[in-house]
């Protein structure tokens, strides 16, 4: 995609932050027909831009039906709920995994932030 997307940020359950990868969390609607699971991204907030890892589709983890479109984005650790932000979705890193354990998600989502730092490079 090629296109900013413009959606506001909204409440979400915490849960990312909790294990140490907070998120902003879209409509996921706004993602329109990607495929489901883990993109690089980039994130404008407040006309700066940031690094994101942007994950799209059900959260198996938590035993999730529905779709989900959330962020982490890099280097970044505010409150912006209710904001409006923009977002290029950007290469494709991986499917959507289920994880044993908490630590195996962390240990994955520690290696997606890696790649996207690289692709970023």
């Amino acid at each position: 995609m090629t296109d900013w997307i413009k959606d506001k940020v909204r409440k979400g359950d915490k849960s990312a932050g909790e294990i140490g990868f907070p998120t902003i969390n879209l409509n996921p609607k706004k993602a329109g027909k990607i495929k489901k699971g883990i993109y690089s991204s980039k994130v404008k907030i407040k006309g700066r831009i940031y690094l994101g890892v942007l994950f799209y589709g059900p959260r198996l983890v938590k035993n999730e039906k529905n779709d989900v479109l959330e962020i982490h984005v890099l280097d970044f650790n505010r409150n912006i709920y209710d904001q409006n932000v923009e977002f290029l979705i950007g290469n494709y890193i991986r499917g959507v995994k289920n994880f044993g354990t908490i630590n195996e998600l962390k240990k994955e989502i520690e290696l997606d932030i890696k790649k996207v730092r690289e692709i970023a490079n």
